[in-house]
């Protein structure tokens, strides 16, 4: 089963503005970064990891900066591929109004001392993303949801709510669902595996509105109504 992980994009640094639109060019080729944590390397030059007291002994005068980062950024060492990887208060415009979900997958071989799927490029940590995989969501058609995603507050927290994670896996479509085998009418088995399988395409045909809303703008095409609900 995939884990769960949410990064934290900074709203409150002076360069912010800035920041952000980088953030989410780089995860749309293939990398996902953390933040301004990423200063100093979690990998030594073996390959082995630093030490808590090594990492904050490098940050020198942000030491209590360190103290508190360090567990939260180990956290990058372990995500492996498959695991899926949430950047809440990040839109396509770089700015603060939708949230981004992502697919892990393996380190490029060429990549600084990786780890699965962590690598490092000079002194900024990175775990690497599937570019096809990315997706972007407004917070406007998913208000609950975006909530509950700024309640992290960690620059690296991996997600134990299992409701939250249903709700961010049933953003994905799953191609599988509309894959509805044979099945035999006279068998009562096989009937409630067909029925079962009509219900779960169904559920598939959300993915595909939310697409369509996001291409109009989240209004009407006709109309230019914004009353998500009602369209």
């Amino acid at each position: 089963m995939p884990k769960y992980y949410v990064f934290r994009v900074s709203d409150n640094a002076p360069n912010a503005v800035a920041y952000k639109p980088q953030i989410f060019r780089e995860i749309t080729e293939g990398k996902l970064r953390q933040g301004k944590c990423g200063a100093i390397p979690l990998i030594n030059r073996n390959g082995g990891i630093v030490t808590a007291n090594q990492w904050r002994q490098r940050a020198r005068n942000l030491w209590d900066f360190g103290k508190r980062t360090y567990p939260s950024l180990g956290l990058m060492l372990e995500i492996q591929p498959d695991d899926r990887l949430i950047v809440p208060t990040l839109d396509a415009d770089g700015g603060s109004d939708g949230f981004v979900v992502a697919t892990a997958r393996e380190a490029p071989a060429n990549a600084n001392r990786r780890r699965r799927c962590y690598f490092h490029n000079g002194h900024a940590h990175f775990v690497s993303v599937d570019p096809n995989s990315v997706e972007q969501y407004q917070n406007g058609e998913f208000q609950g949801l975006a909530r509950s995603m700024r309640a992290y507050r960690f620059p690296v927290q991996r997600i134990v709510n299992g409701n939250l994670t249903g709700q961010i896996n049933d953003l994905q479509p799953d191609d599988n669902r509309w894959q509805i085998p044979n099945f035999d009418p006279n068998a009562a088995a096989a009937g409630r595996e067909m029925i079962s399988q009509q219900i779960a395409a169904r559920r598939g045909q959300g993915a595909f509105r939310r697409k369509v809303l996001q291409a109009y703008g989240l209004r009407c095409a006709l109309s230019g109504a914004d009353a998500v609900e009602a369209l």
